[in-house]
């Protein structure tokens, strides 16, 4: 080989080289960026804290796989965070499956605070599984973990305990032990008291009364009078406590009524508190945003005295007559000056001259709508006496009365009324205790 053509071998070969070592650098760097957005896609933020809920298994495995081909420091920072999004997948799987379906606990960055035990797990499976919350580094996510895992844990503690307590009571009735069963039952229910101030879980605590309401109904379908239904349950109801939790329930067999005021505050509303004042009954009144703006001290009273407040949208105008959006804005609008005014925030609506029912709930949600199925008609029916005979003739079993604190013919009428409702052995309630007006949103405006 003469000299020249040496050169030329080794000027190519050496060019060659280059080439081929800039291929496999650039290479192993679009190998690297790949592999680190198959591991930016496992987190939900910048920061790798919370898991994207949206990552299947196979995208696990695959980002695993992929990250041990590479090599040096790249390969051991991103393996790492591949192995952390995998514990705390396994932890967040773990916690979801300890809870309802319908209410996950941890989704992405979102923790629910209101999730409710599956009724399946035990306290030692969820102690068995304390190994994957053991977590060597902290981040926002791992603190959350843990604190939920804490939490899982005291629920199903005080459920087991709940649950035997429940499960001792007799399953059968008898009056010959009324007080000893009556007694046991009173401790359940203090129990769930207990969880409920320790734990402050709301859905959690309504699965547990719920069992105690069954448990009532049993005992009432056991040892109710076909011609009163009232036998030994009434000393559930003397005890305070448990008549608020029993009240309105199926185990409930007591006539119930709602007082209800609608349009005010006005300058009948301070007569109407003095009459349920001296008479000792609950009532609510249904609150006009223009009106608690004109009588702000008047809707303070209201709510100071102990009574409670729904919205009746801002200025009663016509709900049929209004799009989506101005419904919205008058119940809203209203929300905010009653809780302003009186620092109480209404749980529940009333829609002018009951409009537009459905359609305001759901536009609404989750404020209730609450309706009535006795109504005075006071603006008009021109008579105390009418106004009194018509609510008397209409009252049900279980009853929400609907009148006009601004009318004085149906302040006078209230006042022969209550007396009458109370000698019939009516108990005086607030109307979310009625379970039927559930069904009242489905009833006839006045308007057709």
């Amino acid at each position: 080989m003469t000299k020249k053509k040496k050169y030329i071998f080794l000027t190519v070969l050496f060019l060659g080289l280059i080439i081929v070592c800039s291929l496999l650098v650039y290479n192993r760097k679009v190998t690297e960026e790949k592999v680190e957005e198959e591991v930016s896609q496992l987190y939900f933020d910048e920061k790798y804290d919370y898991i994207n809920p949206n990552i299947s298994f196979e995208q696990f495995e695959k980002a695993k796989y992929d990250t041990r081909q590479l090599r040096g420091e790249k390969r051991k920072v991103l393996e790492e965070l591949v192995l952390k999004a995998q514990r705390k997948q396994e932890a967040i799987t773990f916690l979801n499956n300890c809870v309802e379906n319908k209410h996950p606990l941890i989704v992405g960055t979102q923790v629910n605070a209101e999730w409710v035990l599956d009724s399946d797990v035990k306290m030692k499976a969820v102690e068995e599984k304390s190994a994957l919350f053991d977590f060597d580094y902290e981040d926002d996510l791992v603190v959350q973990l843990k604190t939920a895992y804490q939490k899982i844990k005291e629920v199903a503690k005080e459920k087991e305990k709940i649950d035997k307590i429940l499960k001792d009571l007799p399953a059968i009735f008898s009056p010959t032990r009324e007080e000893e069963d009556i007694e046991k039952y009173a401790k359940a229910y203090e129990e769930v008291v207990k969880q409920r101030e320790h734990l402050n879980n709301v859905l959690q605590n309504k699965i547990f009364k719920e069992h105690l309401v069954d448990y009532a109904t049993s005992m009432k379908n056991q040892t109710a009078d076909e011609s009163t239904e009232s036998q030994p349950l009434d000393h559930l109801f003397a005890h305070e406590e448990l008549a608020d939790l029993l009240t309105g329930s199926p185990a409930d067999f007591r006539p119930l009524v709602a007082l209800t005021f609608d349009g005010g505050p006005d300058e009948g509303t301070e007569e109407v508190l003095e009459i349920l004042k001296e008479n000792d009954v609950k009532a609510t009144f249904y609150l006009q945003g223009a009106q608690v703006e004109k009588n702000p001290d008047l809707a303070k009273k209201i709510v100071e005295e102990g009574f409670h407040v729904g919205n009746n949208g801002y200025d009663h105008s016509p709900f049929s007559k209004l799009t989506d959006k101005q419904i919205k804005d008058q119940i809203q609008k209203t929300q905010e000056i009653i809780e302003k005014v009186t620092g109480f925030k209404p749980t529940s609506f009333r829609t002018p001259y009951g409009q537009e029912r459905e359609r305001t709930a759901k536009l609404c949600a989750p404020l209730k709508g609450i309706y009535w199925n006795n109504s005075a008609n006071d603006w008009k029916e021109k008579t105390e006496e009418g106004i009194y005979y018509r609510l008397l003739s209409q009252v049900k079993r279980h009853t929400v009365i609907r009148q006009h604190a601004s009318i004085p013919m149906s302040r006078q009428a209230l006042k022969r009324l209550i007396p009458m409702l109370k000698k019939k052995g009516y108990i005086f309630v607030y109307p979310e205790q009625i379970a039927e007006t559930a069904d009242w949103l489905k009833g006839k405006s006045e308007m057709e």
